[in-house]
């Protein structure tokens, strides 16, 4: 008997939010957000259509860190950018005076039998403990930086540790001049280097697996 929990999917106007991913498209391709403004969104989506405290919204998206509201403020703009929102006719984040924010566009529970599309969007992720991370086209910085696209915290770990680059359906991992160096199956890396799936990437102490999913968002390499 299958006893995972159900994903988070959700429809967001024309976009296509998946929490356990980490994923945000649009018409099957990647939005691209940093880990904070994803999860800024992701608590906005969870409580919508309500409005959402600023202050509530802080203590969800850094529950273990002293940040002032101009940070809350920054992330908005950086999550108004990236959706292509306009504060004054917004079509995703409104403003709320003297109170926070809210979704506007309609939002609902993706079923599992309309995902397809949106896993599609993500052939490649990495799996570092419970999370399961898409990498998007382009760069993705690994490393201990809060708006690393895959952030690790550990003081071991550099700020700009490492980074995945996907091209052109390939994936290469490459080493940033961290101080505890890059691992790829045990053996230290020292230049850029094509990643295969099934791969495992030491990040300092921490080691994250590497998978390349079939077009139905499965991997290629499942667990038995």
């Amino acid at each position: 008997m299958d006893t995972k929990p159900s994903r988070e999917v959700y429809g967001v106007g024309e976009l296509t939010l998946d929490i356990g991913l980490h994923l945000l498209t649009r018409a099957g391709e990647v939005v691209p957000l940093p880990p904070k403004t994803f999860e800024l969104f992701a608590e906005l989506v969870r409580r919508a259509p309500g409005a959402v405290r600023r202050q509530e919204l802080v203590d969800g998206v850094w529950p273990n860190e002293i940040v002032n509201d101009e940070a809350l403020t920054q992330r908005v703009l950086l999550l108004r950018r990236a959706l292509g929102d306009d504060p004054k006719k917004p079509q995703y984040i409104a403003s709320v005076p003297r109170w926070g924010y809210r979704i506007v566009a309609p939002v609902r529970r993706v079923p599992a039998t309309e995902r397809p599309s949106c896993e599609e969007a993500s052939r490649f992720v990495v799996l570092h403990g419970d999370r399961l991370i898409a990498l998007p086209e382009g760069e993705t910085v690994i490393g201990r930086d809060t708006e690393a696209g895959v952030s690790i915290d550990s003081l071991r770990i550099s700020r700009r540790h490492a980074r995945i680059a996907i091209s052109g359906g390939r994936a290469t991992l490459e080493d940033l001049g961290s101080k505890n160096g890059t691992q790829l199956n045990g053996t230290p890396i020292t230049g850029p280097t094509e990643l295969s799936d099934g791969d495992k990437i030491g990040i300092g102490p921490e080691v994250l697996v590497f998978s390349v999913r079939d077009r139905m968002g499965t991997t290629l390499t499942d667990s038995p």
